[in-house]
């Protein structure tokens, strides 16, 4: 049921309006006489429709209309008994939902005003179609707002895990360099550290066979007792046992040699001549001549033109 607002300063015309839009079933009718009233009552009943009549007392209809437009969206039927063209101009400004002329039948406002109220309720729906639009598009624009600052959040954080990744990885790159550079130093470090161990072995054998064995068979030619025998033969074996563990490593230069050679070896690289050799070892000159040969023969020179001390002290 519409709410139906009527304007006309003739009451016999309203009261029979009245009566006629009651009996198409519209209960909420009111009328107001002059521009006044209407603004005055349209305000208090929010109406459904208006049908404003155009020459009024005062205000005419058509301004009384402005106003209530400014105030309310309210469809209006202007109803006039002058057609003429100056208030059909005006009215065309306020779009009217019809134009009725005066006087009017029933025939003409009836299907006026149901035309009117269906437009009237089409555009209504039209408006909360609209509103709902409205918010629906706004409810999905604020969901992809976050879902693509969700994303964008997303996509920042897997930059700083590439990043991150990324730096670990050349820390990594960083670390297995630098593990591999101390690795080849530790292997050169090892590497010398044999060398070294290699050398300190061989130059413990060379000075027991050097220093210390040639005296011990001096001794075993001298008178000893069956006591001092012992003793020399218990010293000669420890001696032996102390050197057993490095003779498999030492270098082969030295495991062809006697203490014999050892001895004359020491004696040439200190620059002793044949005769003072067989003086210092009680030799025949011949002898040292001969394992002089024999040595030259063991470290690879025999037949060559080379000085024996020079290359003796080359390898040593």
């Amino acid at each position: 049921m519409a709410k139906i607002l009527i304007v006309d300063d003739e009451v016999i015309f309203a009261t029979q309006l009245e009566d006629l839009i009651i009996s198409m079933g519209h209960q909420s009718v009111a009328y107001a006489t002059n521009a006044d009233e209407a603004l005055e009552m349209a305000r208090d009943m929010l109406p459904d429709l208006i049908l404003m009549d155009i020459r009024m007392p005062g205000m005419d209809g058509i301004d009384a209309a402005e106003r209530i437009r400014k105030e309310q969206d309210a469809p209006i039927i202007f109803m006039t008994a002058y057609p003429q063209d100056e208030f059909v101009g005006r009215a065309k400004t306020l779009a009217p939902l019809g134009y009725l002329i005066k006087p009017v039948s029933s025939e003409q406002i009836r299907p006026t005003i149901e035309m009117a109220l269906h437009k009237r309720a089409l555009d209504k729906a039209l408006e909360k179609a609209y509103a709902e639009l409205e918010n629906r598009v706004q409810e999905r624009t604020v969901e992809l707002r976050e879902m693509n600052q969700a994303l964008q959040d997303e996509i920042l954080e897997k930059d700083r895990i590439n990043r991150l990744l990324l730096e670990k990885e050349q820390a990594l790159k960083i670390s297995a360099e630098n593990l591999e550079e101390t690795n080849g130093a530790l292997k050169i470090l090892l590497k010398h550290r044999k060398e070294e161990l290699l050398q300190l072995e061989e130059k413990i054998i060379a000075n027991i066979r050097e220093f210390i064995l040639p005296y011990l068979d001096k001794l075993k030619t001298t008178k000893l007792n069956e006591t001092q025998l012992t003793y020399l033969g218990i010293v000669e074996t420890n001696l032996q046992d102390v050197t057993a563990p490095f003779t498999p490593r030492i270098s082969p230069r030295y495991m062809s040699m006697t203490a014999a050679d050892i001895q004359m070896i020491n004696l040439v690289k200190q620059g002793k001549k044949t005769r003072e050799i067989a003086d210092i070892l009680d030799k025949k000159e011949g002898a040292v001549a001969q394992r002089r040969i024999r040595i030259r023969s063991k470290t690879g020179i025999k037949g060559k033109k080379a000085n024996l001390r020079t290359h003796l002290m080359g390898i040593q």
